[in-house]
């Protein structure tokens, strides 16, 4: 049966957030552990921090890592904010081939009398 309630409860899409790194944003370098500090993958939580820190105006380093050995790894990003303007980033091209962007070095590497799929 429906239950009336005195509110909406938050949501991670409203103003409240799942993961508030704010305080590590000091300048000083952090290791942050999945399934401690996080739950989702390790490339995704970077991609937050990279975000959250470039609208403070500052840039990120980091390196993806584990911590413990063998069986007890455990995913892990090392990272350290630093008082530097955040990269602006252009499009990917390929590093192979030139430097050329994907399409014309899959065209060079096709063979003669292949035809290129239509682009949708």
């Amino acid at each position: 049966m429906p239950v009336q309630i005195e509110e909406l409860p938050k949501t991670s899409r409203g103003k409240t957030k799942k993961y508030d790194f704010a305080k590590l944003y000091d300048g000083k370098p952090w290791l942050i552990k999945q399934g401690e500090d996080f739950d989702c993958e390790v490339a995704s939580i970077r991609q937050l921090i990279y975000r959250e820190v470039a609208e403070l105006g500052k840039s990120v380093r980091s390196t993806e890592t584990e911590v413990g050995e063998g069986d007890d790894a455990v995913p892990a990003l090392a990272f350290q904010v630093v008082d530097e303007p955040p990269r602006k980033r252009g499009p990917r091209k390929a590093k192979e081939n030139g430097g050329e962007g994907n399409a014309e070095a899959e065209a060079k590497n096709k063979p003669e009398g292949q035809k290129q799929p239509a682009k949708s």
